[in-house]
């Protein structure tokens, strides 16, 4: 009984010991084991697929891994085209399969292959998965090596268990603002622009002040061409109304050989 409550406690314990791992440019995420034994393993790139994370338990010879599949004929996971190309990249990589099977964890739906592998000389057991979300398919391996099956280890089926997928974080575009085309002139104006005038200080008064007060000057300058003009107006009138003077009447003149009237 005592050894069944540790057993359980060291369970309990192991469960804890995880530390959270996501990849926001994949969208997908899972807890990683964090146990005694447990480090991250770097595994050459495989023609066809993109590895994400891989860790390994050294000490209980156990792998767990996430992949991305690069340019699969098609997302969908019952296409005969894809599964075919599933397949032939596990034999690429020495696995061997035992038939295939559809399984559904939590909300997401997996093709699932029992494989074996004698890589390295190792005799190693394992399960692959398969899901088609967020346009990739991910692949999730869990291997267990010195003859024990991958069911038989609690962590290497809790780091399965954690993966999820993340919604994907879209970036809007941003529309690049519309140009004015512009203003069409018939012959190119040759006249500089002005410099800019000096800010007025606040002492100075503005547009509007100067607006209400009276200009003198010019009232000044109009009612002096007003009188000039009127000026002119009565002279034009004054010489119009008076009488023009009669011409006087021209002198006889009498020559002197003229002879003088009889008298009666």
């Amino acid at each position: 009984m005592r050894k069944a409550i540790a057993f359980f406690l060291f369970s309990l314990v192991l469960s804890l010991r995880a530390v959270e791992w996501r990849d926001d440019v994949y969208a997908c995420a899972a807890n990683l084991p964090d146990g005694p034994g447990w480090v991250p393993i770097r595994v050459a790139e495989v023609p066809g697929t993109t590895v994400l994370i891989a860790m390994q338990n050294t000490v209980r010879q156990v792998v767990f891994g996430v992949n991305v599949l690069n340019n699969p004929p098609s997302l969908n996971l019952s296409d005969d085209a894809t599964v075919k190309a599933i397949e032939q990249l596990m034999r690429g990589l020495t696995y061997q399969f035992f038939g295939r099977s559809t399984v559904q964890i939590g909300a997401t739906s997996w093709l699932q292959y029992p494989v074996t592998s004698t890589s390295g000389g190792l005799n190693a057991k394992g399960i692959l998965r398969f899901t088609s979300a967020n346009g990739r398919i991910y692949a999730v391996s869990l291997l267990a090596g010195g003859g024990k099956e991958p069911t038989q280890d609690a962590e290497l089926q809790q780091a399965a268990a954690s993966f999820r997928l993340l919604p994907q974080i879209q970036v809007a575009a941003a529309k690049p603002a519309p140009v004015a085309a512009p203003a069409k002139k018939d012959k190119p104006s040759d006249k500089k622009p002005e410099p800019p005038k000096p800010a007025t200080t606040t002492d100075s008064p503005s547009p509007a002040e100067e607006t209400d007060e009276p200009d003198y000057k010019r009232i000044a300058l109009f009612a002096s061409g007003a009188v000039f003009v009127l000026f002119i107006f009565f002279r034009i009138i004054g010489k119009g109304s008076k009488p023009k003077p009669k011409p006087a009447p021209a002198p006889k003149v009498v020559e002197k050989n003229e002879p003088k009237p009889k008298a009666k």
